[in-house]
């Protein structure tokens, strides 16, 4: 269905309010960081780290040629207080399923995604509108990062990087790439009739289009709409929560 989800309807009718913060735990991760080196440098914030501050961290990063650290800086983000998280972005940066130090085969993949989110943004931008540079930035990089074949790198964690390596400081932005992990996905396959499969370069670009077309009317760009969905997923999830509190109760 391309007519917005009625929950999802009532959201974006009301003024946009960025989901809350992420948390993870830095000893855990430091663990990974001793293990492969200093490249595998853990981002300066506390205990909890805000989609803005991470957007941020990875371009201030990528700014210095730093794509390891801004790397794991999306990564700390993407994955939160995930157990895996540390050991899932240790193993792409690594490439292999035990990983002792990060291998320059794939920071230059992790790079050539990068140029290819930004390059498309940068020569559409003046030209087209959000819906086009969105778009073609979105299927253009995730076909290349695909391409490489990174060992370990899920749907969400490729995403994820696209994101932030797009959003340029402003992760709202109308040419930032949008999330796309396993909650989200979920939520669209039965709220919206819109089943995704994983890794698939053209149902991503599905789902830009999808967002897209959803935040027009209403004046929100696709990571809005994504991170709409998201508030949508965690208010369910905190509903049945508190049903099964009460019902145990």
């Amino acid at each position: 269905m391309t007519t917005v989800p009625v929950s999802l309807h009532a959201l974006l009718t009301t003024t946009f309010a960025p989901a809350p913060p992420v948390r993870w735990h830095r000893a855990h991760w430091q663990q990974w960081a001793d293990r492969m080196g200093p490249d595998f440098r853990l981002p300066d914030v506390d205990e909890a780290v805000d989609r803005g501050d991470a957007a941020v961290l990875v371009h201030d990063e990528l700014e210095q040629g730093r794509t390891t650290a801004a790397f794991v800086a999306a990564m700390v983000w993407a994955y939160g207080p995930a157990h895996d998280g540390p050991y899932r972005t240790a193993t792409v940066l690594g490439g292999r399923r035990r990983p002792t130090g990060v291998q320059p085969e794939a920071v230059a993949a992790l790079d050539d995604a990068v140029g290819t989110v930004r390059s498309v943004t940068e020569r559409d931008a003046p030209a087209a509108g959000a819906s086009r540079i969105a778009g073609d930035a979105a299927r253009s990089a995730h076909r290349r990062i695909i391409e490489h074949r990174l060992h370990g790198l899920a749907p969400a964690g490729l995403t994820a990087w696209l994101h932030f390596a797009s959003a340029r400081r402003d992760p709202y932005a109308p040419h930032a790439a949008p999330v796309l992990d396993d909650a989200v996905r979920g939520w669209l396959a039965t709220e919206a009739e819109l089943p995704l499969r994983d890794g698939h370069p053209d149902d991503y670009g599905r789902y830009v289009d999808r967002l897209v077309t959803w935040g027009r009317p209403f004046g929100r760009t696709p990571v809005q709409v994504e991170s709409s969905v998201r508030s949508l997923v965690a208010a369910t999830a905190a509903a049945g929560t508190d049903a099964g509190a009460v019902a145990a109760g």
